[in-house]
């Protein structure tokens, strides 16, 4: 353990030990404003930020810096050591767990029994809850980055899949809009603590840090990679239908999908269809010579009312009503809509039994 200067004040012991890199010197109280590079005096003498400190200080500044120096070396040396021998880390903390209850296999079998399968069905599914940087160097394939990516796609073809059978209406651009909005970090991260895979991810940073949450992004798309390569493509369409498609419940869809021009969007939906081109109508309107106006606008397609919407200007509630339209159209939905995933079992169960067929008549 490093010794400290007998001269040391309690101030800068005490913000020493907390690791803080707040130093104040004994005599004037001034702030020292960053941690010297180096351990000459000199160094510490410029980090006082008035620059008035005798020489006696100066020993003293120079004995707080050398205690944090040396305790952030000890403390990296124990991490160190606490990943050589295994010592579980807990991923939201960065701290090592304590106690003797927790068990990686263990909480690898639940995690498996959560997805639906029994571990030894799930042989990668450690490598797709380690980091890289949880790794040395001779071990660069044994982290989840080739499943993360393999995963990620796997994912949005089955939500785009849905998407697109579900909503026939829906555009292109409203297709991709929602498809990334379901496999976004904070939807993926929502999924991942709901199962518990954050609890399980081995890395060398703290998951409670905004900067790293897309570490627990890739691991929820390793997940998918995982359950795609060891069980199946079902197993990986079961995930995104269980876990990532009831996330659109209670969501506006307006606020999600980004629309650009919405009058000419739905004018040539209506020319597409045949039917008479929008017409926007003022219905309703209340103190138009005050300071808070209010106008309701309905858009007609001929005799039929599309939508409504009101607004404080006319423009306004004219695009608020055309917006209304819009969605209205893009939201119908084909319940119990038949997908070509669904199709996926019988197809080889058909061509297992024509194989076997096969083998039978030699």
């Amino acid at each position: 353990t490093p010794v400290l200067h007998p001269r040391l004040s309690a101030s800068m012991l005490r913000t020493a030990r907390f690791g803080l890199g707040v130093l104040r010197c004994a005599t004037h109280g001034h702030r020292l404003s960053r941690l010297p590079p180096t351990s000459e005096v000199g160094n510490c003498l410029t980090s006082c930020s008035l620059r008035t400190c005798s020489v006696a200080d100066q020993s003293r500044h120079f004995s707080a810096c050398t205690y944090l120096r040396q305790e952030k070396e000890l403390s990296g040396a124990e991490e160190a050591d606490g990943l050589k021998q295994g010592t579980p880390v807990d991923p939201r903390t960065g701290e090592r767990r304590k106690g003797s209850n927790w068990s990686d296999n263990t909480e690898l079998r639940a995690l498996a029994q959560r997805l639906g399968h029994d571990l030894k069905a799930l042989p990668s599914l450690k490598i797709a809850l380690t980091h890289k940087s949880a790794l040395g160097s001779s071990q660069e394939q044994d982290h989840n980055r080739r499943f993360s990516d393999l995963g990620e796609l796997v994912l949005k073809l089955y939500v785009h899949e849905y998407l697109y059978f579900r909503y026939p209406n829906l555009s292109g651009m409203g297709l991709y809009d929602l498809r990334e909005h379901l496999t976004s970090q904070d939807v993926s991260v929502n999924i991942a603590n709901y199962l518990g895979i954050t609890d399980l991810i081995r890395c060398k940073y703290p998951l409670n840090l905004p900067r790293n949450l897309y570490i627990i992004q890739w691991a929820f798309y390793a997940t998918g990679g995982v359950l795609y390569v060891d069980v199946g493509p079902q197993a990986a369409r079961k995930l995104v239908h269980d876990c990532v498609l009831p996330q659109l419940a209670g969501k506006d869809v307006h606020d999600i999908i980004k629309l650009q021009h919405p009058k000419l969007l739905l004018k040539n939906i209506l020319s597409d269809q045949g039917q008479p081109l929008p017409v926007s109508r003022l219905l309703r309107e209340s103190g138009r010579l005050t300071h808070f106006p209010s106008f309701v606008v309905g858009v007609y397609s001929g005799d039929r009312l599309l939508a409504e919407g009101c607004g404080t200007s006319l423009k306004r509630a004219e695009k608020e009503a055309t917006v209304a339209a819009l969605m209205k159209h893009y939201q119908v939905e084909v319940s119990q809509a038949p997908l070509p995933s669904d199709r996926e079992g019988e197809g080889r169960a058909v061509s297992d039994g024509t194989s076997e067929e096969k083998t039978s008549k030699k």
